[in-house]
């Protein structure tokens, strides 16, 4: 029988973090993720973007129009962007900010 656990996994407050990736260009650019979470939720959740070619600017658009949507009231540990308005590569890197979060968080 499996017991409900009562004590939060994560730690209230605002987390940064910053994950760079590379496009097809072979341009870098970066990505900086700051999550607010309360109750092992993301409450809010702001990027800003290096963008090193103009090429990106599209998917780092979609992908900004998309992300509260897509992870905002989700538990921390089921926020995983995957692909977000069809920017697989700035989702990627949102991916791998976000587990540097998800330790930083820990309780």
């Amino acid at each position: 029988m499996a017991t409900h656990q009562m004590m939060l996994v994560y730690k209230n407050g605002t987390y940064s973090a910053t994950a760079t990736y590379s496009v097809p260009s072979g341009a870098q650019n970066d990505i900086k993720v700051t999550l607010t979470i309360q109750g092992d939720t993301i409450i809010a959740v702001t990027t800003n973007n290096n963008i090193s070619e103009s090429q990106s600017q599209y998917y780092v658009d979609s992908f900004n129009s998309n992300i509260n949507s897509a992870v905002v009231g989700s538990a921390l540990t089921d926020a995983y962007a995957g692909r977000v308005g069809g920017a697989s590569l700035t989702s990627n890197a949102f991916d791998d900010a976000l587990r540097t979060i998800v330790n930083d968080a820990k309780a």
